[in-house]
């Protein structure tokens, strides 16, 4: 059997671990096996858990066995994990983490693929092998390509992020939360995990309309600088619209204290109001009012009489 592998791209290395049920669904994953090498490091003690149990057919088990064997043969990379260290830190490009020591790959066969995430620590599983119909993987890898639309509550499309990429939620308090967005398709998005995890992109210009303040990030990872050229977006909501900031990577010490290029950044006026938003506006300034009004009752009261004033003791 002929399989071709080769170290995953920076995009298949996201689809080397388990996915929410409508990614995987999608993607055509059939499941995925977990093996470790044991003490000797030459043993290969696995377990396999089912994604879809529709699509695990006797055609791709009888498949998936066969390139297991061959992959474990004696001059495969999975034969031992001296071997499967060996074949990583030839290619040192497939690495994921180094700090981690996760490696990614991708073999394909005429009809699936499988997406291998290799560690050679001892002590960690050695294999992860999530296995995908090629035809469904292949057209959702070329769909997320397009990346994540954002937009107004009036369809205008306001940027991409890539798939993968985060945003930023800050809350009223001032704190924050970044959750990893998914791309699922040109009207979906997935939102951080969870079953309250995927979205229409229109609710996020709803979001948006309700007056929540959210800062995104369009590429602040590192991995896709050299894709986009840039450092990431801020999407800012303030009293007077919205301004889209683009910003430059840090590139050196040298460029950032000579050409300031850490601070240095590009602001796109998205939306302005024709009337400045006031804190009366706002949520807090609601609850504000609804105090002045609570304030003025007690006034009233106290002024007609409907309230003693009780006297201080001595």
């Amino acid at each position: 059997m002929n399989v071709e592998v080769r170290p995953a791209t920076k995009a298949e290395q996201m689809y080397c671990y388990t996915q929410s049920d409508q990614i995987m669904g999608q993607t055509g994953c059939i499941g995925h096996l977990r093996a470790d090498m044991g003490d000797s490091g030459e043993q290969f003690f696995h377990n396999w858990t089912s994604h879809c149990e529709r699509l695990l057919t006797p055609e791709f088990d009888a498949e998936f066995n066969q390139v297991i064997r061959q992959l474990r043969e004696e001059d495969g990379f999975l034969k031992s994990r001296a071997a499967v260290s060996a074949y990583c830190y030839r290619q040192i490009d497939s690495a994921i983490d180094l700090s981690s020591q996760d490696f990614a790959f991708r073999a394909d066969t005429k009809d699936y693929s499988y997406l291998l995430r290799l560690n050679p620590q001892k002590g960690m599983y050695t294999v992860y092998c999530y296995c995908y119909q090629r035809e469904f993987l292949d057209h959702h890898l070329k769909q997320a390509e397009k990346g994540i639309r954002f937009i107004t509550s009036n369809y205008t499309e306001l940027f991409r992020i890539p798939d993968g990429g985060k945003i930023r939620i800050l809350r009223e308090d001032g704190t924050h939360i970044d959750k990893v967005c998914r791309y699922i398709d040109d009207y979906h998005v997935e939102v951080g995990s969870g079953w309250d995890s995927l979205f229409h992109i229109c609710q996020f210009a709803e979001h948006k309309d309700d007056g929540k303040l959210m800062v995104i990030d369009g590429g602040f990872s590192k991995a896709y600088h050299n894709e986009t050229g840039i450092a990431g977006y801020t999407l800012v909501y303030h009293s007077r619209g919205f301004q889209l900031v683009q910003h430059e990577p840090f590139t050196s010490m040298e460029d950032a204290i000579k050409r300031g290029t850490d601070i240095k950044s590009t602001t796109q006026i998205v939306e302005m109001s024709n009337r400045r938003m006031l804190v009366a506006d706002t949520d807090i300034g609601c609850e504000l009012r609804k105090q002045i009004e609570d304030l003025k009752e007690l006034l009233y009261a106290y002024r007609h009489g409907f309230i003693k004033e009780s006297e201080r003791k001595k």
